[in-house]
């Protein structure tokens, strides 16, 4: 990809170049710092790159970094241009400064170049592949993270002497943050069956998330954006959804719409109708609209290029696994599950992380799995169950959830007096007690004890 570069561009490149160089040739200490952030290509003066290279090859070769030393790698001839960079770099203590200007004035340059390469195109393919690849320049390096071991200790202690308070995702529901702590850049997996509820869950978290003050996206590869509308309304202003789907909400309902109008209208929450979109443009609105958080609703719903539904999941989930953590984003992947079987008396046990559809690389790649069950699996109306069914951060366990389908809502349902259950079974913390044949009973919820918790691998 050729990189074209406006005179000012060029300008603030050579100066952000003066500036890494002197930087290491007047202060040693900064020379180890800036070989981790810059290679040779970022350099677009060869002279300039030339001479990294001769600090770099001195660096490597355990010798101190000084201009005597770095001359003798090079050459005297290089002693005019050693002398100037020191002389125009008063001090070292902007380095990193100048090493990301380095960097951000070549990807600007890189992407300007892909873009233009997309704007003359011929054909839809060749536009399309440019601008994935101005996309892709976005996540070079973003990944590339290492510590020693002591840079990781200094690193919790500092952490944990901060006063200021995890950056876990709210989810409205203060039972569920206990439960679950989701930090930036986490793959977070929500399964159920159709018709028990996740769109609508995921919805009022996506609302509560975005009322936390995260950017968030919406996903949706089956409702439509008046759908939403209905469901995120009646769930936040409590308004009947039948009432609004038939247009006959009361003057005190209005009111209420009108006052969540007022109060959250510019809530960062933002749902897209993706019935086309790939992973790649998924990636792609994420970084243009700067999401820190998405939802995708499901996974089994977005295209590919595999004709196989195994390969297909396995290959979204392997990407918005990538993505999360490229981007720093958090990624709620919705998915279908497969049923368990029924009894002849019409109970089944509660579906697990094994149940998740096309694909077991989806309970492999997520950091939690959150998996929503009808309470008593009989029924298909009532509460519903929050199974935590995988969760590296903390404790396995279920979350017993009202639902109000009048509103859409979801809220924590206490568990029963334990006088009342007593006699009905023998509970493990964080799971209900198991009848004869290994299934789930429903006589009561157990909430998951801090002080006994399931490991959670």
């Amino acid at each position: 990809m050729n990189e074209e570069r406006s005179p000012q561009q060029e300008q603030r490149a050579a100066d952000a170049q003066v500036g890494v160089l002197g930087s290491m040739l007047i202060d040693e200490r900064t020379v180890p710092i800036l070989m981790q952030q810059l290679k040779a290509e970022d350099f677009t003066d060869s002279l300039y790159r030339h001479i990294f290279e001769g600090i770099r090859d001195v660096f490597l070769a355990g010798t101190p970094v000084d201009p005597v030393t770095v001359l003798e790698r090079l050459g005297k001839s290089y002693g005019q241009t050693v002398r100037e960079l020191m002389a125009l770099t008063p001090t070292a203590a902007n380095c990193e400064l100048y090493a990301r200007m380095l960097k951000e004035d070549r990807l600007m340059a890189q992407i300007q170049t892909a873009c233009r390469e997309a704007a003359y195109a011929e054909t839809f393919e060749q536009a399309y592949k440019a601008l994935i690849a101005a996309a892709g320049l976005l996540l070079d390096g973003s990944s590339s993270r290492k510590a020693t071991y002591g840079e990781l200790i200094s690193s919790y202690v500092l952490r944990q002497k901060d006063p200021e308070p995890p950056d876990y995702l709210d989810f409205g529901i203060p039972e569920v943050n206990a439960k679950v702590h989701i930090s930036p850049g986490r793959f977070i997996v929500l399964g159920a069956d159709s018709s028990v509820g996740k769109t609508a869950l995921a919805l009022q978290f996506a609302r509560n998330i975005a009322a936390s003050g995260k950017k968030v996206g919406f996903f949706s590869y089956e409702t439509a954006l008046e759908d939403a509308a209905d469901r995120l309304v009646s769930n936040a202003a409590e308004v009947s959804l039948s009432a609004s789907k038939e247009k006959r909400l009361s003057s005190r309902d209005m009111a209420r719409v009108e006052d969540e109008e007022k109060k959250n209208a510019a809530l960062p929450l933002t749902v897209i109708e993706s019935a086309d979109y790939t992973v790649d443009q998924i990636r792609t609105e994420t970084m243009a609209q700067r999401f820190r958080v998405i939802f995708v609703d499901y996974v089994q719903l977005v295209p590919t290029d595999y004709r196989d539904a195994k390969d297909a999941v396995s290959y979204i989930s392997k990407s918005l696994h990538r993505m999360a953590q490229q981007l720093g984003v958090t990624v709620f992947a919705l998915s279908q599950v497969t049923m368990p079987e029924k009894k002849a008396d019409g109970s089944r046990r509660y579906i697990s992380k094994e149940d998740l559809r096309e694909s077991k690389q989806l309970k492999m790649d997520a950091e939690a799995v959150l998996l929503l069950d009808m309470w008593d699996t009989t029924k298909l109306s009532g509460d519903r169950i929050l199974i935590v069914g995988k969760n590296k951060d903390g404790a396995l366990g279920n979350i017993r959830l009202k639902f109000t389908p009048r509103y859409m809502r979801f809220e924590y349902q206490p568990p029963e007096d334990k006088e009342k259950s007593k006699g009905k079974g023998k509970e493990v913390a964080g799971q209900q007690a198991l009848d004869e044949d290994g299934n789930i009973k429903h006589a009561s919820f157990t909430d998951i004890d801090d002080d006994d918790d399931e490991l959670p691998f």
